[in-house]
């Protein structure tokens, strides 16, 4: 349809692809028969909102650096997937996301001590990006397709459901290790 159309344009617009690829895009038949295309354009990222990600997703991983918990790598990791979480989900999924840090930092310094004795501390310069991609890319995969599909409150709830196994796992573990007696 012509509405249809409009946003379509008005997207790939905002989305500052080049001339090219706007014009295949925009006049690809297929993409509007997509419902995936329909719940993208029906939900709005604002200038605002792009702004606010970025200066809380910059201060967040500046800050997680600062304390040590994360490598550079880790931090630019961080901060990539911080970004996503917050344009698809706002300031709820990014609270989510920092009380898994909070959760996984402070239980990684519990008996850190006991867990550098038995050789298995955490390394003081903080998780690589590996690591990093490896608790929160799922929760940011989701995140994003809550952008981009039909139902969206169904993959903010799966990426809140990631970030919370994210925590529940690296929580016990962590904790695990710190009691462990060997």
């Amino acid at each position: 349809s012509m509405t249809r159309r409009g946003a379509v344009h008005n997207f790939l617009r905002s989305a500052r692809l080049s001339a090219r690829r706007r014009c295949f895009l925009t006049l690809s038949p297929e993409l509007y028969a997509s419902p995936l295309f329909a719940a993208s354009t029906a939900s709005t990222i604002t200038d605002r909102r792009v702004l606010m990600a970025f200066l809380v997703t910059v201060v967040f991983a500046l800050c997680a650096r600062w304390l040590r918990a994360v490598t550079v790598s880790g931090m630019a990791a961080g901060a990539i997937l911080a970004f996503l979480l917050y344009i698809a989900g706002g300031p709820g999924l990014f609270l989510a996301l920092l009380t898994v840090f909070v959760l996984a930092s402070a239980t990684t310094r519990l008996g850190y001590w006991h867990k550098m004795h038995l050789g298995i501390a955490e390394r003081q310069s903080g998780r690589s990006a590996s690591q990093v991609f490896a608790n929160i890319a799922a929760a940011a995969g989701m995140a994003v397709l809550a952008l981009i599909a039909e139902h969206a409150e169904g993959w903010l709830i799966a990426a809140c459901a990631a970030l919370a196994e994210a925590a529940a796992d690296t929580v016990s573990s962590e904790f695990g290790q710190a009691v462990s007696r060997r």
